[in-house]
């Protein structure tokens, strides 16, 4: 598949899932299973570079049509309550390959919690 990790001194990890394959190297054609198996390969991606699901800092997730975005949140809510990164969703025009409908790209953190606090600014922004 497309996946990618980079761990630059294991605290920071950059993950790519373009291709959500299933274990026949397939596509499938729904979303839902899309989402379901690239989750699948996110956590094995984290496993192996010693991250665990709470140590993702950023997830932005690229779908091809506004209604997979809920599909997303739906699959986030039900597999991964709790983890709380940052999320952005980006409504694409296309993907790696014309039958991939969802995509990720996630960074993960892995050290002393106290670096993290002060590594990371958080800035509220009153609405407009």
């Amino acid at each position: 598949g497309l996946e990618h990790a980079v761990c630059p001194e294991g605290r920071l990890v950059h993950l790519s899932v373009q291709a959500a394959r299933d274990r026949c190297g397939q596509v499938p054609k729904a979303v839902d299973a899309q989402c379901a198996i690239a989750m699948t390969h996110i956590e094995h991606m984290l496993a192996a570079s010693h991250m665990r699901l709470q140590d993702m800092v950023r997830l932005t997730c690229y779908v091809t049509c506004r209604t997979h975005v809920q599909v997303f949140h739906t699959a986030w809510q039900h597999r991964w309550p709790g983890i709380a990164p940052v999320v952005s969703v980006i409504v694409v025009a296309g993907l790696a390959s014309p039958d991939v409908l969802i995509g990720f790209e996630i960074q993960a953190y892995s050290g002393p919690e106290t670096r993290l606090r002060e590594a990371v600014k958080v800035v509220e922004i009153e609405a407009v």
